[in-house]
């Protein structure tokens, strides 16, 4: 029995440990918070003088030998309160406004960035391309700049101070550099195009195969190949939604 309540009670203890240790920083009060709470706990203590000084003041004399006599009056507890109350307020403001002048200067330095970046390497491109291989598997060479953009993204002179930004930054980068490392590896030119067109192997492909008929064994790879560029172009647009929401929400 004991191994048994043992079984299903520490699992549950250690959930409620886990969950008290995400929440406790959420709710832990900041240092000033704390002091202006003993300050008007004082306060409070004072305030009500009247209920517990007869009984403090019967005490001192009767086991200790001891005549209390002026205590500070219920005065000085309404004032610590007010002082207490003051110095909350102005710590949060102070706060606040560190706030403010902080996101200030993140927007300042964060901002050209995006707009530098939208500029040379728009988004809408990357779009664009994302497009073109989803809807039947091929691309012009001159539409593919994921090796720029990926060090565009990386290069130190684009570093973001927003970590939020940064790290959407930083994953755009990441799946860009997965999809043009696919689509080095697995396009390859095909056809007489003016501008050099390549798609995800013509040869196993019904449609663009030169050299026969794509057996069933080609038609299964070319299936498995297509399955894991749709999964790499849904990663990359994600990737691009989440860096253009957060560049708008973050610096607006």
């Amino acid at each position: 029995m004991e191994k048994v309540l043992k079984t299903h009670i520490d699992p549950i203890t250690t959930r409620l440990v886990a969950l008290f240790e995400k929440i406790w920083p959420l709710i832990r009060p900041a240092a000033s918070t704390r002091l202006a709470w003993l300050v008007a706990a004082a306060g409070v203590a004072l305030l009500v003088q009247p209920f517990w000084e007869p009984i403090l003041v019967a005490a001192a004399s009767r086991y200790l030998a001891v005549e209390v006599n002026d205590l500070p009056g219920p005065g000085w507890g309404l004032a610590l309160i007010v002082v207490a109350l003051v110095y909350h307020y102005l710590m949060v403001r102070g706060q606040s406004l560190d706030q403010r002048l902080s996101r200030g200067r993140v927007r300042e330095h964060d901002k050209p960035i995006v707009e530098r970046l939208d500029k040379d390497y728009p988004l809408t491109d990357l779009e664009s391309l994302a497009h073109s291989i989803g809807a039947d598997h091929t691309y012009f060479l001159d539409q593919n700049n994921l090796g720029e953009l990926v060090h565009a993204l990386r290069d130190p002179a684009n570093r973001f101070l927003d970590e939020s930004l940064a790290a959407s930054a930083e994953q755009l980068a990441e799946v860009s550099s997965k999809l043009g490392i696919f689509l080095q590896q697995h396009f390859f030119v095909f056809g007489k195009w003016q501008r050099m067109r390549l798609a995800l192997y013509p040869d196993l492909n019904e449609d663009r195969a030169e050299r026969g008929h794509p057996t069933a064994e080609d038609r299964a790879l070319y299936k498995q190949h297509a399955s894991e560029l749709h999964a790499l172009l849904d990663e990359v647009d994600a990737a691009r939604e989440d860096f253009v929401v957060k560049s708008h929400h973050r610096l607006a």
